[in-house]
C-alpha cells in the first residue's frame, strides 16, 4: 500500500499564506462557556465587595 500511495505524492510547496485554527468556532464556544462559568464564580466576591467593601471581601475569603 505504501509503494502505491508514494508513488502519487507530489512534494509540498508553501505559499504566501499562513493557515491556523487559532478562530475556530468550537474553540469560541468553548471560551464563551469558560468566560460564562468564572463570570458566575466571580459574582459571589463581587457583590460582597459591593456590599460591604474590602473588609467584606477578605472576610468572605477566610
Amino acid at each position: 500500500m505504501m509503494h502505491r500511495v508514494s508513488s502519487e505524492l507530489t512534494e509540498y510547496v508553501p505559499g504566501s499564506f499562513l493557515m491556523t485554527d487559532d478562530k475556530a468556532p468550537v474553540e469560541l464556544l468553548g471560551m464563551k462557556v469558560i468566560d460564562e462559568l468564572i463570570g458566575d464564580e466571580v459574582a459571589y466576591y463581587k457583590k460582597a465587595y459591593e456590599d460591604g467593601g474590602l473588609s467584606a471581601l477578605l472576610e468572605k475569603l477566610q
